[in-house]
């Protein structure tokens, strides 16, 4: 794969993920939930802007939405969603931004990355560990609140 192939297939799975993020926040019941998950959706956006833009000063195609696995991120939310527990909810979405990590962490490997680009796959990077961080203890939380003693 090349450099950029591999930033387009990022910005369709960033497309992914504010779609993802969209429907996790109208499901959530608790308002802390959905408010850091609307940020998380800016993050993405702002994800998929940063990436075009590195397209566009390469003259390349710019995605401008998700690619036909879409179903693989969406479809987790979707499924939690019908279960209809926070905690699921939450997890499918930490699964997705697993997958979105590995996505940037394989782009990152390949030899013809100029600065520029390596910096901005990195600070995407970055977001997507914050993103997990607060999945995991969030979900912790709910885990401790509903555990009976």
């Amino acid at each position: 794969m090349n450099k950029y192939t591999a930033v387009q297939k990022l910005i369709q799975l960033e497309h992914d993920m504010v779609k993802a993020c969209d429907t996790a926040s109208t499901k959530s019941n608790r308002e802390r939930t959905a408010t850091k998950l609307r940020e998380f959706r800016q993050d993405h956006v702002h994800h998929t802007e940063n990436l075009g833009a590195v397209l566009e000063n390469f003259d390349e195609d710019v995605p401008d939405g998700p690619d036909a696995f879409r179903w693989l991120t969406q479809g987790r939310v979707a499924l939690a969603n019908l279960v209809g527990l926070e905690y699921d909810l939450l997890g499918a979405l930490h699964n997705n931004a697993e997958m979105v990590a590995n996505a940037y962490e394989e782009a990152l490997t390949l030899d013809d990355l100029d600065a520029a680009m390596q910096q901005t796959l990195k600070a995407n990077l970055d977001d997507l560990g914050r993103h997990r961080n607060w999945l995991n203890k969030r979900r912790a939380a709910l885990s401790d609140a509903t555990a009976t003693p």
